[in-house]
């Protein structure tokens, strides 16, 4: 397991207020995608961390754990993973 922390305020700055919480969860699943070399699966609980306050003002910062499943990899909120 490894663990990764993504700040988010430069997305946001660049993205209409709307669409700032779609694009941090494609964000996250590029950067892993692209270190990990796989496909990767985004927990719920990640997704309901950065949806929580709404699409306009999503989380700024995610502290995320990656786990090694084989052919895909899942990656879930730190203190969240079972």
């Amino acid at each position: 397991m490894r663990e990764y922390v993504f700040r988010l305020n430069r997305i946001y700055i660049r993205s209409t207020r709307k669409k700032r919480a779609p694009r941090a969860i494609r964000y996250i699943r590029q950067k892993l995608e692209r270190a990990l070399k796989k496909s990767v699966k985004i927990g719920m609980d990640i997704n309901e961390y950065i949806w929580k306050r709404g699409a306009e003002k999503p989380a700024r910062r995610v502290v995320v754990v990656v786990e090694d499943k084989g052919e895909y990899a899942i990656a879930r909120l730190k203190g969240e993973e079972n």
